[in-house]
């Protein structure tokens, strides 16, 4: 049921937190915060936010696709999504990126007390370490930190400054919202989640506006209300250019195919998010003079064009940033659309996030479960 503020805005499926029974699902607008609603028969409503903020807003963030089916679908389509994962033929994107799980080698911040927090075990200086090998060995490196309301939201900013400082063997940061995974005796509050809009204000707010809102833009591989992304070249003083103004240049109207999503996605992971080749001629900051934290974000000089777009070729700099979801907020358009897919053990390609999920108790839809035990069912 909804009240007086609140407006339906369209319609999809989810599943209970409690029991992973398929439902009828609504993105519910109120304000300018945006809910996924549903109703379990034994369970009861769940209300999760899913949007918090219009800066930038809801509907400009939304964008159509034409779907892209998978050319051999290795699951039939028996109890429907998210249960025929394979991928089976009702999904609608292909796969940008196949994970194939060795070690999920986090950095939550700069702070120890805060990887003690989350992880429980001080490792800031191993993963230094561990940057500082990647660089002897020619191994592009992307940051991957896991947001946490009240734990280490304050310090994006720093995250970012700590990778150009390790430019160019970090390309990259890629930010991550807290999914709730696994065994929760309590449902997890609105509080203590983070959405995209939030993480991208929070970047402008702790970059001191060199970083703003409208230089991001949501990728054309998954669906939109996935993801974040801004590309960036790291100019000779250290400050970030941003390619274009993102927003401004993607149109939200005209629906995009989505396989040449996933192409350009495949090849922008391939070229950018490697380590430069030797004789590109990328070298360290501290080289150039230049500060990792100066300058503006505004379009190069006229005088600049020539070296911005020399730059474009070798000294690129991706901020992006995935929401994924969990039993809450899980949205079975939006995971129709994933082209991030994980490896099972039996060889079946499964979207993350279904791949992933699990009942409030803790039972695992897919992880650890084999596809003879789950057709026995």
């Amino acid at each position: 049921m909804t009240t007086e503020r609140e407006r339906v805005l369209s319609s999809t499926e989810s599943v209970c937190p409690v029991c992973l029974a398929r439902l009828d699902a609504q993105r519910v607008q109120i304000d300018d915060e945006v809910y996924l609603v549903k109703t379990c028969p034994d369970h009861g409503t769940f209300r999760t936010i899913v949007w918090r903020g219009s800066s930038p807003a809801f509907a400009d963030w939304a964008r159509p696709k034409i779907p892209s089916h998978p050319a051999h679908p290795f699951t039939p389509v028996n109890q429907g999504c998210p249960f025929d994962c394979g991928l089976c033929p009702d999904h609608r994107q292909q796969t940008c990126t196949a994970l194939i799980e060795v070690t999920h080698l986090q950095f939550d911040g700069v702070d120890d007390e805060i990887m003690q927090t989350i992880r429980g075990v001080r490792q800031l200086e191993r993963k230094r370490a561990a940057i500082a090998h990647c660089a002897e060995a020619d191994l592009g490196v992307v940051l991957v930190p896991v947001l946490v309301p009240g734990v280490n939201t304050h310090g994006l900013g720093a995250i970012i400054d700590f990778a150009l400082e390790h430019f160019p063997t970090v390309r990259g940061v890629h930010f991550q919202p807290v999914t709730y995974l696994g065994r929760f005796p309590q449902p997890p509050a609105n509080d203590d989640r983070m959405t995209i809009p939030e993480v991208i204000r929070l970047i402008e707010a702790q970059t001191g506006g060199r970083l703003r809102v409208e230089n991001f833009t949501t990728s054309g591989c998954e669906n939109a209300l996935c993801s974040l992304h801004g590309n960036f070249v790291v100019m000779p003083d250290g400050s970030l250019r941003p390619w274009i103004n993102q927003q401004q240049n993607t149109s939200c109207c005209t629906p995009q195919p989505a396989a040449l999503g996933a192409e350009k996605t495949r090849q922008f992971v391939a070229q950018h998010w490697s380590a430069p080749p030797a004789s590109s001629g990328m070298i360290a900051l501290d080289s150039i003079g230049g500060s990792a934290s100066g300058g503006t974000n505004s379009g190069p000089a006229f005088g600049e064009w020539d070296t911005f777009l020399a730059r474009t070729k070798t000294h690129t700099f991706c901020i992006s940033g995935m929401a994924f979801q969990d039993a809450w907020n899980l949205d079975l358009e939006r995971l129709r659309d994933c082209c991030i897919h994980t490896v099972s053990p039996d060889g079946r390609i499964i979207p993350f996030c279904a791949y992933n999920l699990t009942d409030q108790s803790g039972r695992a839809l897919y992880r650890g479960q084999s596809l003879v035990t789950e057709a026995s069912l």
